[in-house]
């Protein structure tokens, strides 16, 4: 069945007197495609009134969240954007707030530096995750979710994994750099799960 808006075009513009081979060149050039045009053409009564300007196909309308027009980007940097915010800079800020003043009155305690890494670290991804897929749901056009989460997940592989690798390769291997090996890893392990669990594609 032929989509309603694109027969009121086609209806409008016959009776304005255009040809239907201009009407299909125009609609073509908006996103139409043959089989839909011809099938519109087909049902349509030929008199003459005001045109109206093209339609849009379904697939080709720009989606919107809470009335604001949501923008259309590289799967590439949207991913660049949510790694950036969830992955460092969230991360970071909280680290160095609250990670670093715990750090110094636990004196170098093991047994008390350990959890209270392993708590902010978790904790500070999850916060970044959550604020970041709800920025990009407000703000972006997402298609492909598991795309972005995938090269979201291999910069933060890249970085600040590849530096916990290159310490490794380029140190003595002791402890120490077992348990920042350790601790990247699982690091990106969860902003990986998280960033599945959170970012979705947009709701049209």
């Amino acid at each position: 069945m032929a989509n309603q808006q694109l027969l009121d075009y086609v209806k409008e513009q016959i009776k304005e007197g255009i040809g239907e081979g201009e009407i299909k060149k125009t609609l073509i050039q908006n996103g139409w495609n043959d089989a839909d045009i011809d099938e519109a053409l087909e049902v349509i009564d030929h008199a003459g009134e005001k045109a109206v300007p093209p339609p849009i196909p379904p697939s080709k309308a720009v989606a919107s969240a809470g009335g604001k027009d949501l923008k259309r980007s590289a799967n590439w940097y949207i991913a660049a954007h949510h790694y950036l915010t969830a992955g460092l800079i969230i991360p970071f800020v909280i680290t160095a707030v609250i990670g670093f003043p715990l750090t110094i009155l636990s004196a170098g305690n093991v047994f008390l530096t350990l959890p209270i890494g392993f708590i902010l670290g978790v904790g500070s991804i999850w916060l970044g995750v959550m604020y970041s897929a709800r920025y990009l749901r407000k703000h972006y056009i997402i298609e492909d979710s598991s795309n972005i989460v995938n090269l979201a997940t291999s910069y933060m592989v890249v970085f600040p994994g590849g530096i916990e690798i290159y310490k490794v390769i380029s140190s003595q291997f002791g402890m120490d750099q077992i348990i920042d090996f350790g601790i990247a890893i699982f690091a990106i392990v969860v902003f990986y799960l998280l960033s599945k669990k959170y970012i979705t594609n947009t709701q049209r």
